[in-house]
């Protein structure tokens, strides 16, 4: 039994929430009538078009065989009541006639609350019926006021507004900058009254969705008469496009200002929205002033009489051609009006005497139409359509529930005389601004201040030409063709649209790009010291030349030292290019330049260590021979392989012309620089180009560190050493800075070219001063001889000064290569200090490297496998981690091994010891 009263409690509540109501209740305010300043009543026939539109809305969707929506609330009909307010003139509110039918939705007995009021009422009307209606929880649609201050959800939050608010000029503004002048950089001016707010919020939310860029903000109170401060911000942040949202008594003096203190230059563009759209604007300018200040400004205006050209407006003007008519003829001739009624029984058609109905409407056309009363038909299918889907959702309908469904929704009328309808949710962020407003829906004209009289044929006060129009529907921007209406007004081609530019064409939104060329300081720099590099090497280069014969040059490796100075001759081009104006065969040179020298400079000085590295440190006692020739070869090889990586670089188009920008002020300055594209080919080739080079420093670095005991005298690690490091921390340096400080490639190209001088200009004169100290030196030397007393000398040859500190008694001439390496012994076994036991054993070693390397070029080596093993055995006693000063002193200085070499000494004391084979 208890289960069973509950099975039937559920299925009477089921009954109950899922009841479709037969009847909802919708209310109309309209102004039918008004009265003049002397009391006498007038018909209003944009309020008897509206009040028609709004009853034959009811009328279709409560008819279910007309076949216009019959699916919309098909078990409901909507019952309804208008009222008429008088608009008295000079009055701020009109007389409200709520004894009547309105106000029967709340005392007639039976009836429930009406759940939405729509209006065409002025604002202030529309002000006074949301205060009401508030207390009622009936919310308010109006299809008139534009004010801004009804978009203020916390004050008003049951209105709904049908027409585009006065703020919304601020979205089709932002919208016609960005998605149809592609401008993406303004500066803001707007005053801080409601007005100036309003647009000011609409306007950066929209531009901050399409990413704009804001110049400067400029906030103005009412009150500002000083401007100055606004046009040196201007004339600092380098803006072009200035967007007004102020109304017109501000925008009167603000232009005017602004325009004597040189804001408005050529080049520049005015925006604004309607409120400043019209001839008031500049009545009060000097007439010579008018055309300076005003020329190519652009505004938006709320435009919905367009909307009779869509396919929906045709629609519904055709709709109104066939409503019935209200007003008949009798028999007498007399007009007979209609006795129709609300549903409460108020009379729709006569008020106090005197019939507002209408005869015939076959004969109006849509300029005929007001654009608020497609509104007006268009509210009472949203409310609908609304009805309808809290029905279908088991949702009661009264106004909270209307209002909450409205606020949120986009509802769609395709196909039929209603177009899309949808609301704003209100921005939480800013008094819940826009709750209740249409966002879709809209039609702007896109007007421009056009003064060319040679073109258009306009009296003073239609300078405003419309160029083009944007829909809110799909924010697009349809360019007009020109078309001449009967007023007086036209439509401009947007294409023959006239600027405040040079040209006459459309502004761009920063200051016009400039070219940055070198500097001459720079150019000349460059070019000097890319012709000093170039002086310098010839000079050397001759030298080497005259002295060829001499021990240092031969030392060194004449061809070695020829392909290095080739390569910084090379070298020396690319500051010299770095001075010219980049075109496309100087990006090819200097390419070459750039990783040619490389190759031959570093990579050359590699190869010389290298072989320094392989001779000396040899661990076999079988002869390393590494000629010139053998690294001549090399060095030819891997050129050609280089000229084959460039080559696939230049031959893919690895290489253009491009520019470096930097911005200042919103002003772009351009410089041309040589870049390379992003090509596979060229980019594997060059990835190659920079292992190798990487390559070339880092296994330099690698041999310049082994061979760093190698005597000088066969070894220019001192000399080419410090410009190898030196590079190296050049490279890595500046990489660091570049990254770090984001350096633009016009600085990159500096850094680069500089970085050549220094190394090329310095590097070099470092190690021709000293090739030239040490030739110097020799020749010295030589001409000394006379006074030496020699054993067995070869004269041609020099005695290292590794040995220098070395002090022999001089020695007689036997040749037993035993006694003399005997002597030595006996020399370092009398040294009571043990530093110095280490540093004659230490000499002893370098002499024998000499030998090696001095050896190593010659053809006859039949001594050298004892030089190896000399070098080998002192390596071992001397290298060994466990032979250190504490245990030099088990060494046994007898066991070391036997010289085949002689030392002689100097009769003169001040000389240094020579050594010679």
């Amino acid at each position: 039994m208890f289960q069973l009263v509950i099975v039937i409690i559920s299925m009477v509540v089921m009954i109950v929430v899922t009841t479709i109501p037969s009847t909802i209740y919708l209310g109309g305010q309209f102004r039918v009538l008004y009265l003049n300043a002397k009391g006498n009543i007038f018909l209003d026939l944009i309020g008897q078009q509206q009040q028609a539109a709004f009853l034959a809305a009811i009328n279709q969707i409560n008819n279910k065989t007309d076949g216009i929506y019959d699916d919309l609330l098909p078990n409901t009909k909507i019952e309804f009541a208008v009222d008429w307010g008088q608009n008295l003139l000079n009055s701020p509110y009109p007389n409200l006639y709520f004894d009547g039918s309105m106000g029967s939705f709340y005392i007639h007995n039976g009836l429930p609350d009406v759940s939405l009021v729509v209006t065409t009422t002025p604002y202030e009307t529309n002000v006074a019926l949301s205060e009401i209606f508030i207390g009622w929880d009936v919310p308010v649609m109006t299809c008139n006021s534009t004010r801004t201050e009804f978009s203020h959800g916390l004050n008003y939050p049951l209105s709904l507004r049908m027409p585009a608010a006065e703020s919304f000029d601020a979205v089709a503004l932002a919208s016609l900058i960005y998605n149809y002048y592609k401008w993406e950089k303004v500066s803001i001016f707007y005053t801080t009254d409601t007005y100036g707010d309003d647009c000011y919020h609409e306007f950066t939310k929209y531009g901050d969705m399409y990413g704009m860029e804001y110049l400067s903000i400029h906030a103005f109170p009412t009150s500002t008469t000083d401007f100055r401060s606004t046009v040196d911000k201007i004339n600092d942040v380098g803006s072009t496009i200035f967007v007004l949202l102020m109304d017109l008594s501000f925008a009167k003096r603000f232009l005017s200002s602004v325009y004597y203190l040189g804001m408005l230059k050529t080049g520049t563009q005015l925006l604004g929205t309607s409120a400043i759209a019209t001839p008031s604007l500049w009545s009060d300018f000097n007439k010579e002033d008018v055309r300076y200040i005003m020329e190519g400004l652009i505004t938006v205006q709320n435009s919905p009489e367009l909307y009779f050209e869509l396919p929906q407006g045709k629609d519904f003007v055709s709709l109104v051609n066939h409503l019935p008519p209200t007003i008949t003829i009798g028999p007498d001739g007399n007009e007979i009006c209609s006795n129709a009624t609300d549903s409460v029984g108020t009379a729709l058609y006569y008020f106090e005497g005197i019939c507002v109905g209408y005869s015939d409407l076959l004969s109006i056309t849509a300029d005929q139409i007001d654009p608020k009363t497609m509104m007006t038909y268009e509210a009472v299918f949203a409310y609908a359509k609304a009805a309808d889907q809290l029905i279908k959702s088991n949702v009661d309908v009264n106004g909270i529930n209307i209002h909450s469904y409205l606020a949120n929704s986009t509802i769609l009328y395709d196909n039929s005389s209603v177009g899309e309808v949808s609301f704003s949710r209100g921005d939480e962020t800013y008094s819940y601004f826009g709750r209740g407003d249409r966002q879709t829906g809209h039609i702007y004209k896109v007007l421009i201040y056009h003064y060319n009289e040679s073109e258009v044929n306009y009296n003073d006060t239609s300078k405003f030409v419309t160029v083009a129009v944007w829909s809110s529907r799909d924010g697009g921007f349809t360019c007009r063709r020109e078309i001449h209406l009967s007023d007086g007004s036209f439509y401009l081609d947007c294409n023959k649209a006239i600027y405040r530019t040079a040209d006459r064409k459309r502004a761009i939104d920063h200051q016009p790009d400039v070219y940055k060329h070198l500097s001459g300081f720079l150019k000349y720099f460059y070019t000097i010291m890319g012709a000093l590099i170039i002086f310098e090497n010839i000079i050397f280069i001759a030298g080497v030349i005259y002295y060829r014969d001499t021990k240092t040059i031969k030392n060194s490796q004449i061809y070695i030292i020829l392909v290095v100075n080739f390569a910084i001759l090379i070298g020396s081009v690319r500051p010299i290019i770095g001075a010219m104006e980049p075109n496309i065969r100087l990006c090819q040179t200097q390419l070459f330049v750039e990783h040619i020298c490389f190759r031959l400079l570093f990579g050359t000085v590699m190869l010389k260590l290298w072989r320094i590295d392989r001779i000396v440190n040899a661990t076999s006692f079988k002869r390393v021979k590494i000629s010139e020739i053998y690294l001549l070869k090399i060095i030819a090889a891997h050129l050609v392989i280089f000229i084959i990586l460039l080559s696939i670089i230049v031959g893919t188009n690895g290489l253009y012309i491009g520019t470096d920008s930097s911005v200042k002020s919103n002003q772009k300055t351009l410089i041309k620089l040589c870049k390379g594209s992003n090509s596979s080919s060229s980019s594997i080739a060059l990835l190659i180009l920079y292992a190798l080079e990487i390559g070339y420093l880092v296994l330099g670095a690698y041999y310049l560190f082994r061979t760093r005991a190698v005597p000088v005298a066969v070894n220019e690690t001192a000399l080419v050493g410090p410009a190898m490091l030196g590079s190296i921390i050049f490279i890595v340096v500046a990489v660091i800075i570049v990254f770090v400080l984001n350096l633009s490639a016009q600085y990159i190209e500096i850094i680069v070219n500089v970085g050549f001088i220094i190394k090329l200009f310095f590097g070099s004169a470092f190690y021709n001063i000293s090739k030239y100290l040490q030739i110097k030196n020799e020749i010295r030397k030589k001409n000394e001889k006379a006074g030496l007393s020699v054993g067995f000398v070869k004269s041609s040859q020099v005695v290292p000064s590794i040995i220098a500190n070395i002090t022999l008694t001089p020695q007689s001439p036997d040749t037993d290569d035993d006694k003399d390496m005997n002597y030595m012994k006996q020399l370092i076994i009398h040294q009571k200090d043990y530093h110095d036991k280490i540093q004659s054993i230490q000499n002893y070693i370098n002499v024998c490297k000499v030998l090696l390397m001095r050896l190593a070029d010659e053809e006859d080596a039949s001594s050298l496998n004892a030089s190896a093993a000399n070098k080998y055995s002192m390596d071992a006693h001397i290298n060994d981690p466990n032979h250190t000063l504490e245990h030099l002193q088990n060494v046994d200085i007898k066991s070391l091994p036997v010289s085949h070499y002689n030392i002689v000494s100097s009769k003169d004391e001040n000389h240094s010891v020579e050594y010679f084979v």
